[in-house]
């Protein structure tokens, strides 16, 4: 059913069961899993989850309830994300999750413990997630950016970056998109390409209003396929900072410090970056990189 168990006790060894608190807006047969429970101002978050590799919250004003589902960023986290859990010990509590890349029949799941990540409640009462600092210590070696020569630049919009980065060992690269400005759905906007084979990887695009689309894109022809979208419900703005976290199959992506998508490539990543511009080479920020 839609209910998960509540009680409460003095020494963490006797309980005392109490009824379990009713969610509204899930019907019979949804609740999975209990991510557990966090209190942030004045309100009790519960994040909870509801589909395979999905955890959505869930807002209340007492423990007991009654809770309802937040009105936006529902899909808090989702893409093979799995075991999602509040921990403590910090300023704001973190979450910490694995994501588990895409297997066939004969091959087994390839599963990694994610990056923490902050969980914080903005102005309008919706929990997000951030990029939590204590991740900077994994930056234990800079790595130079070789940009290629202007002309290469100004001639092709998919900016393919000199360096073949070391992908085994981890990846972090962060920039900005300068002059960020609107485009169409489904087509060749400003983002990232990420190579997964020769002419071939997978594309990061963002859009000002805060979609961002990931899917397949082709390096030569530009022929871009959109195998999911992320809408955070956040306008991205003129020049955002993003965060790209990398290493073999996976990466993750966040915009403005905001988490936007951990996603399970097709394959592992060949050590080469694209930064993909609108037509103004300018618009690529400056880039830093660390393994």
């Amino acid at each position: 059913h839609h209910l998960f168990g509540f009680g409460r006790s003095k020494d963490g060894a006797a309980w005392e069961m109490l009824p379990p608190p009713e969610v509204a807006d899930m019907g019979p047969g949804w609740l999975r899993e209990l991510g557990g429970a966090v209190k942030i101002g004045d309100k009790y978050y519960v994040m909870l989850c509801i589909y395979q590799g999905e955890m959505t919250v869930a807002v209340g004003d007492r423990p007991e309830g009654p809770f309802h589902l937040q009105d936006k960023n529902e899909r808090f986290l989702f893409g093979q994300t799995h075991f999602a859990r509040f921990a403590s010990g910090t300023a704001e509590p973190l979450v910490a999750h694995h994501v588990m890349g895409p297997t066939g029949l004969d091959t087994p799941p390839i599963c990694y413990f994610a990056p923490l990540k902050r969980a914080i409640v903005d102005e309008e009462g919706i929990l997000r997630l951030a990029y939590w600092e204590g991740n900077d210590r994994l930056k234990t070696r800079p790595v130079k950016i070789d940009l290629p020569n202007e002309d290469e630049i100004n001639a092709n919009r998919l900016v393919m970056l000199k360096n073949r980065f070391d992908v085994d060992q981890g990846l972090i690269l962060e920039g900005s998109f300068q002059r960020l400005k609107g485009g169409r759905f489904l087509a060749v906007n400003q983002g990232l390409y990420v190579e997964t084979a020769p002419g071939r990887g997978t594309a990061l695009m963002i859009l000002p209003h805060g979609v961002t689309q990931i899917g397949a894109m082709t390096a030569e022809d530009k022929q871009f396929r959109m195998d999911s979208f992320v809408n955070r419900m956040e306008r991205y703005g003129t020049s955002p900072p993003f965060r790209l976290l990398l290493r073999n199959s996976q990466l993750e992506f966040y915009v403005n410090d905001r988490f936007i998508q951990c996603y399970s490539m097709p394959g592992n990543a060949t050590g080469r970056i694209g930064i993909i511009h609108n037509g103004d080479p300018e618009t690529i920020g400056e880039l830093k990189a660390w393994n």
